[in-house]
This record gives C-alpha cells, sequence and structure tokens, in this order.
C-alpha cells in the first residue's frame, strides 16, 4: 500500500495509479496532508512494514530527502519517501517531457517560454518563502534544544523550591533563548537567508533559466502548472468534442504522459517504480 497527499482526485493518485499501472499488487490510497501522513508512517511502520508514504518535499532540507531515498525503508523509523521537488507537479515542468504529450498544440520552444514566465512571475514569491520557512525551522529546532527539561526529582523536593527553580535556571534559559529568537529574527539574518536562498534558486541569474539554479525543485509547481495548462498550449476534449479544463484537463495530459515509455518519464517516477518494486519480490 502506498499512501499519499491529498483526496481520491488529487493528481497524486492519478499520476501514481498510472506510474504502478498493470501491478495488481499495489495500491495507491490517498491519506490528507503532508503532517498526517507523517504522523501516519511515524505511528504504523512497525505494525505495517508493507505500508510505504509518499509526500511533497515542500521546504524540507536536502539532507532528510536525500536520507528519505538512500535509507528506503527505513525499519528503524518509518517507510516515508519525500519527493526531491517541491511537489509532483514539478516533474511536469519540463518542456521536453510536456511537449510529448498528445494533447500539446505548441512547440517545445514555445513550452520552454511560457514556464520560464510563469516560474519568473512568481520565482521571488517563493524564494521568500522559503527563507521564511528555514527561519521558521531554525527557530522551531532552537525552542526543542535550547529549553530546559526537568528530569531529577530532588530539585523539586517542596513548592518553595521548585517556584525558585522555574524563576531561576529555567527562567534563565527562556531568556537566553529570547536573545538567540531575536538575533535569528535581525535584519541582518533575514538577509543572509533571503540572499542565500535567491542565489540556490538562481544559480546567479534572474530572471531564471533552465539548466542554472535550483529553482525547478523549489517553485510551486502546482501553480504554474496550472498555468500552463490552462494556456493555449494544452487543448483537450470530451468524448463530445468539447473542450475540458481544471482538474479533468490536469489529469488526461498527466495520464498520457505516464503512458509513454519508461525512458523519457522524470528520473524519480522510474527511481520509485524500482524502490517499490524490489520491496515487492
Amino acid at each position: 500500500m502506498l499512501f499519499v497527499e491529498g483526496d481520491e482526485n488529487s493528481i497524486d493518485t492519478k499520476v501514481l495509479g498510472r506510474l504502478f499501472a498493470g501491478n495488481s499488487g499495489i495500491r495507491i490510497r490517498s491519506l490528507g496532508t503532508c503532517n498526517s501522513i507523517r504522523s501516519v508512517a511515524q505511528a504504523l511502520f512497525r505494525h505495517h512494514p508493507t505500508y510505504y508514504f509518499l509526500i511533497d518535499r515542500d521546504y524540507e532540507e536536502d539532507r532528510e530527502v536525500e536520507e528519505s531515498w538512500s535509507n528506503f525503508p527505513d525499519t528503524d523509523k518509518r517507510n516515508l519517501l519525500i519527493w526531491r521537488r517541491r511537489s509532483i507537479e514539478n516533474y511536469f515542468l519540463d518542456p521536453g517531457y510536456l511537449a510529448q504529450s498528445g494533447f500539446c498544440t505548441v512547440s517545445e520552444d514555445v513550452l520552454r517560454d511560457r514556464i520560464l514566465g510563469f516560474v519568473n512571475e512568481r520565482l521571488l514569491l517563493d524564494v521568500a518563502n522559503h527563507a521564511a520557512a528555514a527561519i521558521q525551522r531554525e527557530i522551531s529546532r532552537n525552542w526543542h534544544e535550547g529549553i530546559p527539561r526537568f528530569s531529577d526529582p530532588d530539585a523539586f523536593p517542596d513548592p518553595d523550591a521548585a517556584l525558585k527553580f522555574l524563576v531561576g535556571e529555567y527562567a534563565s534559559g527562556l531568556q537566553q533563548h529570547r536573545k538567540e529568537i531575536k538575533r535569528r529574527i535581525s535584519a541582518a539574518e533575514i538577509e543572509g537567508r533571503w540572499g542565500a536562498c535567491l542565489e540556490r534558486a538562481t544559480g546567479g541569474q534572474y530572471p531564471v533559466v533552465f539548466g542554472l539554479g535550483d529553482w525547478l525543485r523549489m517553485v510551486r509547481g502546482k501553480g504554474v502548472f496550472g498555468q500552463i495548462l490552462n494556456s493555449e498550449c494544452f487543448t483537450v476534449r470530451d468524448s463530445r468534442g468539447e473542450e475540458v479544463q481544471g482538474a479533468q484537463k490536469r489529469d488526461r495530459v498527466a495520464e498520457d504522459l505516464l503512458r509513454k515509455d519508461a525512458s523519457v518519464q522524470p528520473d524519480d517516477f522510474a527511481a520509485l517504480r524500482q524502490l517499490i518494486g524490489e520491496r515487492m519480490q
């Protein structure tokens, strides 16, 4: 069983259902939000070793993402995989891949220009969110690591001693934590984090281009993919010849691409099939 984000109508379910089509040994099930999947993965991995979980990368750090692939399945922790790109839609922001769709009505060059245009419209917004997420992650980590915890019963022999401990050592720890938070949200720290995220996304060139920077992993692919589909680049019609839009159009295009030869599929799609396939042997 492979659990993914969203509901039964999400693109994750549709794409992975097509990716594993013909393999009757695996079922794809939706399980809500990323946090829900993380919690269930942590709770069930010992009891259901053949339950696997796949989530969007969102703002996750490289280390955890790569560990999820290299250690999968992690029998000591959880059977969780994290996409290397921000979401599954990011894998469709490849003009060479998209141009192979039977629903595509423009050239690969036009697709390339449209993708870059839509990405550059929102890139600074996405970079700002990455910077903010990194700062929030550091603050959260500092909170868990820097605040004193109580473990010695002898420190609390009576109510007065307990209160003295709280307003002394514990309060001192809180004050130190407050100083650290203030430092991390200073203008200089925010500017440094912003600059690092912008450099990572663009590779030093803005507006961005293909082949430079890490923007393809960082940008909110769901929004860009939707814009591409709703532009003049794709036309999808139903059995009556009526043009379809929205989720139906998205699913038809995605499923059509997943039917193409395995050699043209994104590397992570092939890697996922291999990882799951090895566990079923």
